[in-house]
C-alpha cells in the first residue's frame, strides 16, 4: 500500500482571485517511516478550510503516481466546514466519477452540526460506513485510540489483522476471505455501472439472495459478481477465526480458484 499526505487549512484568496493550493507533505510512497516523519513535521496553517484544493492535489497524486490495480482512496481529517461548499461538492463528485473512495474523519461536537452533515454528504455512500465523527477535541486527549480503531475497521475492508477482520465482519455483514481468487465459480455480474465499493456490491448481492460476491482487480476493477456457493456457518466462523489461512472446501474444485483479477467476499449466513 502507498500513502501520501496533503495538508490544507491555508486558504487565502490570491490577487488573481484564485484560492491558494493545499500543501504537499509527502508524495505517494510505501515507506511509512518517511511518511510518519513528514507528518510529525507538520505545522498549524493559517487560513480558511480549502478542502477543494486538497481534493485536487490528492486526485493528482493518485492519478499520476498511484498504481492502477489498487483502489484509490482519500481520507480527510478535518474539524471545519469547507469555505466554498459548491466548489468542494463539485470536486468531490469528480472524485466519485473517477472511482476514488472518500473517507471522512470529522471532529464535530454535535451530530447535527452543519459541518458534520456536509462532510457526510460528500463522503462515499453509504456514508455511515465511510465516516467517523470524533465528538470534540477533548475526545482526542488520550490519543484517540478508539477513533483510530473505528477508522481502520470502516476504511480498511482488506485489513488482515485478525482483530480488525473480525470487527469488519461483525459490523458489515461480510468479510474479505481471499485475495486474487474466488471460491466456487464466478457468478453473474451485477450493477449497470461500475462498482468500486464493497458495501455497494454487498447490497447488490443481498438483493440477489447471494451468499458471497467477487470484486474485480486491475483491468476488471469496477466489476461486482454475485456468488451462490453454499457454505456452512462453521466454515464462515473458521474464516473469521483464521483469516490468514482460509479454506474453500465447499467448492466443486475442492479449493480456491486463483485469479489475479478478483477478490472473494463471503456474506455472513443466518446461523
Amino acid at each position: 500500500m502507498q500513502t501520501g499526505v496533503v495538508e490544507f487549512g491555508n486558504g487565502v484568496v490570491q490577487p488573481d482571485g484564485t484560492i491558494s493550493k493545499a500543501e504537499l507533505v509527502s508524495e505517494l510512497t510505501d515507506n511509512f517511516a518517511s511518511v510518519s516523519t513528514a507528518v510529525a513535521g507538520m505545522k498549524h496553517l493559517q487560513g480558511f478550510t480549502n478542502l477543494a484544493q486538497a481534493f485536487k492535489m490528492g486526485q493528482k497524486l493518485l492519478t499520476q503516481k498511484g498504481r492502477r490495480e489498487s483502489q484509490a482512496a482519500i481520507m480527510t481529517i478535518s474539524d471545519g466546514k469547507p469555505s466554498f461548499v459548491f466548489e468542494t461538492t463539485q470536486v468531490a463528485n469528480d472524485l466519485t466519477e473517477k472511482g476514488i473512495q472518500k473517507f471522512m474523519v470529522v471532529v464535530s461536537d454535535f451530530p447535527n452540526s452543519d459541518a458534520w452533515h456536509f462532510m457526510a454528504s460528500i463522503a462515499s455512500q453509504p456514508h455511515p460506513t465511510n465516516t467517523v465523527r470524533v465528538p470534540g477535541w477533548e475526545a482526542l486527549a488520550d490519543g484517540g485510540g478508539p477513533f483510530v480503531q473505528e477508522a481502520l475497521v470502516k476504511f480498511c475492508p482488506a485489513a488482515h489483522s485478525p482483530a480488525i477482520t473480525l470487527e469488519i465482519a461483525e459490523q458489515r455483514g461480510y468479510m474479505l476471505v481471499y485475495e486474487k481468487g474466488y471460491c466456487g465459480g464466478l457468478g453473474q455480474r451485477l450493477g449497470r455501472n461500475k462498482v468500486f465499493d464493497p458495501d455497494r456490491c454487498f447490497k447488490l448481492a443481498q438483493d440477489e439472495g447471494a451468499t458471497g460476491f467477487s470484486m474485480g482487480r486491475k483491468y476488471r476493477r469496477g466489476r461486482c459478481h454475485v456468488e451462490t456457493l453454499e457454505f456452512t456457518c462453521e466454515e464462515y466462523a473458521k474464516w473469521r477465526a483464521d483469516p490468514d489461512d482460509p479454506k474453500c472446501s465447499s467448492s466443486w474444485s475442492g479449493g480456491f480458484h486463483n485469479s489475479k483479477y478478483y477478490d472473494w467476499y463471503a456474506m455472513e449466513p443466518q446461523c
